[in-house]
């Protein structure tokens, strides 16, 4: 498959039967891409992102509170306004709200899933490989061919679960900080959490929660970054090369064929992941019962994301899964189709400072 997430092109077993040769691109270039990539989308879609998960909150278990004036916040804070009470209580800056966190867990989080992803590629490829080559374009216009990798497409899915599992579990501190930052401006002042920073947020679960606060959700958040890799990963790799072995199409290797590669895996991931993904904001929002002093809201506290996915279906109905799917379509297309344009651009860009050093080494 033809893929900014694979970083290595298996060509033809050799004549003697040897095992085939591999490119030169090493695996932590994956992980190098990946990281750019994410943290790139992240700084264009954060707005996004933090109205989806408050539109994700809103309403959670038919939540109320006893005074008007709290009442008068929350009707504030509903889906059809929440982007001009961001943008009124803070400022353009409001819009911002747990960036620091975002990129944190984007460099962790996409740094992994790609790292592991070309990883594994290189590890199982071999074991894959034929001598199948697709016709693909090149920045001048010629035309040249590449090996495929030939992994089947359990092999990929296995790979991209494990990749996303790998990431997920890595940034998951970083995730839960994010979620709740994001969250904040949502609640009571009184059940505010008001980390100054995402190392603040980190330090304070950890003092108040203890060390399994931080991996508060991981199990949702696995599952999600299981589904979301591997829709994005396998879709974009099937829509590129569909693109670029088409020869009607007369598309090449370009920033045209990533475009549409990456909107291909946004659109394919938001429908598939969106349930997923409501389910792990409001588990990693979600604190254990602790007694309010402040106050008269109730924080929500679940056992289990089982339990979470039962009681916003029982409450909710199962519309609720796809609350803020609209919104969450609007921030996952834009956001993985940049993500895929920039690993591709830094692929290229160290594929060519590579070349040029293997060049001044002969």
């Amino acid at each position: 498959m033809a893929s900014s997430s694979s970083h290595v092109a298996v060509p033809p077993p050799a004549a003697d039967g040897a095992a085939p040769a591999r490119t030169t691109r090493p695996s932590w270039q994956g992980a190098v891409a990946g990281g750019a990539g994410g943290c790139g989308a992240a700084l264009i879609t954060h707005p996004v992102e933090l109205l989806k998960v408050r539109m994700q909150l809103w309403g959670e278990l038919g939540k109320t509170t006893a005074t008007a004036a709290t009442s008068a916040r929350a009707s504030s804070l509903a889906p059809s306004s929440s982007s001009s009470s961001s943008s009124s209580s803070s400022g353009v800056l409001g819009f911002y709200q747990g960036l620091g966190a975002s990129l944190l867990r984007q460099a962790v989080y996409t740094s992994a899933r790609f790292g592991f992803y070309a990883q594994y590629k290189d590890l199982v490829a071999p074991w894959f490989a034929s001598p199948a080559t697709v016709t693909e374009g090149r920045n001048d216009g010629k035309k040249s061919t590449r090996a495929t990798q030939g992994l089947p497409i359990y092999a990929q899915i296995a790979g991209s679960i494990l990749s996303g599992v790998g990431g997920a579990t890595l940034s998951c501190p970083a995730d839960v900080v994010l979620v709740r930052m994001q969250a904040d401006g949502q609640l009571p002042v009184a059940q505010r959490r008001n980390y100054s920073n995402v190392l603040n947020g980190i330090y304070r679960i950890a003092r108040e929660e203890g060390v399994l606060g931080l991996y508060r959700g991981v199990g949702p958040s696995m599952y999600r970054a299981a589904t979301v890799t591997t829709t994005q990963m396998v879709s974009y790799d099937m829509c590129k090369d569909f693109l670029l072995s088409t020869p009607s199409l007369g598309l090449k290797d370009n920033v045209t064929t990533h475009l549409l590669s990456g909107l291909c895996a946004g659109v394919v991931t938001t429908m598939i992941a969106s349930p997923v993904d409501v389910i792990r904001t409001r588990y990693m929002n979600s604190m254990n019962a602790v007694p309010q002093t402040q106050g008269t809201a109730i924080t929500t506290a679940y056992k289990s994301a089982i339990d979470c996915m039962i009681k916003t279906v029982r409450t909710e109905g199962l519309r609720a899964l796809y609350k803020g799917s609209l919104i969450y379509c609007v921030r996952v297309v834009p956001h993985v189709t940049s993500m895929f344009l920039i690993v591709e651009t830094a692929h290229r860009a160290m594929d060519g400072l590579r070349d040029r050093q293997t060049v001044n080494d002969r």
